[in-house]
């Protein structure tokens, strides 16, 4: 029976030049799964930012999962070949490996919705829909604080600089009817607050508004962007901001894939350095137009510079932080430098100072105040929970120099 069996087993056996062909094509099988495998240790690194951790998560699962997908492929084929393994048994582990598959996309969808905007925060004109401004103030002193993300955000107790000021000026003042307001909205503009004055709080007739910006009007200059359609358009008309998160043509699966060939060699930009910036006339507008507006109401405004965590030299932990700069000044073929983020802050603060003395209209200096520290700030201009105290008694200084009380 052995004998019949080795006979079985010569018959099935290859002459010698296909068995090097057999040979050649398995070499050039495994060369190309490791081109391929290879390729994905040259990932994008704006990818990796963009959808953090998600993107981390689906390159190590990559790394990780092609070796054994490899080897699990190799060992149905192996157990197949030498009939340790029924037709049977093969076909139901494939199979379970596709139901893997098809739960791990199940996942990703889920995830993927979850990453849409809600309806009930668009707004048809300011994109995402502003701060609730009641329809009267009562009696004391009411102040209105206009900005982005760094006047909207709080810390980790759930408590902003507004909120820090208000307390800090009724307890200077010995008074308990100062009211400060937190107005500001993530994405927001000089525009965004031209327009949120101009339709909800003129009405209202504050006792003062504070304005603090930049950042967000500083990226639109980087036309180039991901964010971007079409070159710079004075009236910010080709930057979607946070709109790129609905206006999405392609579906989960067709993202996936381009997520993953974007982690497959990718070739790096080209680093751009600007020194003008057209986006300043607008903003320069955009605050005189603010400005316009509250005079004619008798509503005092103070203008503030924004602190920023750039300056001339950075060390690479705070290059890795700069999360603004690798998100929405980079394009499929281009990105800033931080360079020019950093010039642009100057000459955007340059402009709030010279429109401020031109105007006589107070402004507070707080960028020169907070240190360009991680100790301050966990990203470009974001703080950490060590900063808002330090913002808060900058701003409270500053109200109690320029405002009557």
């Amino acid at each position: 029976m052995n004998d019949e069996k080795g006979k079985f087993r010569m018959k099935k056996s290859l002459p010698p030049f296909f068995r090097v062909m057999q040979i050649a094509a398995c070499l050039l099988i495994f060369g190309a799964i490791f081109f391929l495998y290879r390729g994905f240790y040259h990932p994008d690194p704006y990818v990796l930012c963009r959808y953090a951790p998600f993107s981390t998560g689906l390159l190590w699962s990559l790394r990780i999962g092609i070796p054994l997908l490899v080897l699990y492929v190799i060992g149905l084929l192996w157990g197949y070949r030498t009939d340790r393994m029924s037709r049977a048994n093969t076909v139901t582990l494939l199979g379970s490996l596709f139901l893997c598959g098809i739960v791990g996309l199940t996942v990703i969808h889920y995830k993927y919705k979850k990453t849409m905007i809600p309806i009930e925060e668009l707004h048809p004109y300011l994109q995402l829909r502003p701060p609730y401004v009641p329809d009267t103030l009562g009696t004391g002193v009411h102040i209105l604080c206009l900005g982005g993300s760094t006047t909207e955000f709080t810390d980790s107790q759930g408590r902003g600089w507004p909120d820090r000021v208000q307390e800090m000026l009724n307890n200077r003042l010995k008074r308990n009817d100062i009211y400060v307001y937190n107005l500001g909205r993530q994405w927001y503009t000089t525009q965004h607050s031209l327009i949120y004055y101009e339709t909800s709080i003129r009405a209202i007739r504050p006792d003062a508004v504070l304005v603090m910006h930049t950042i967000n009007d500083l990226l639109h200059n980087a036309d180039f962007s991901y964010l971007s359609r079409g070159s710079f358009q004075r009236d910010y008309g080709h930057f979607d901001g946070p709109l790129h998160r609905l206006i999405r043509p392609k579906g989960c699966i067709s993202l996936l894939w381009a997520m993953i060939r974007s982690m497959w060699y990718h070739t790096p930009r080209d680093t751009v350095y600007m020194s003008e910036f057209p986006g300043l006339a607008s903003f320069r507008q955009n605050l005189n137009s603010l400005v316009d507006l509250a005079e004619t109401d008798h509503v005092p405004v103070i203008l503030m510079t924004q602190p920023n965590l750039y300056k001339a030299v950075l060390s690479e932990a705070e290059l890795h932080t700069l999360y603004m700069l690798r998100f929405e000044a980079v394009g499929p073929e281009k990105q800033w430098h931080a360079s020019t983020v950093r010039n642009g802050f100057q000459q955007y603060r340059h402009a709030i100072q010279s429109l401020a003395h031109e105007r006589k209209t107070p402004w507070i200096d707080l960028e020169s105040e907070i240190p360009k520290t991680l100790a301050y700030f966990k990203d470009d201009v974001h703080y950490t929970d060590k900063a808002f105290d330090m913002v808060a008694e900058v701003v409270t200084d500053g109200l109690i120099r320029y405002l009557d009380f």
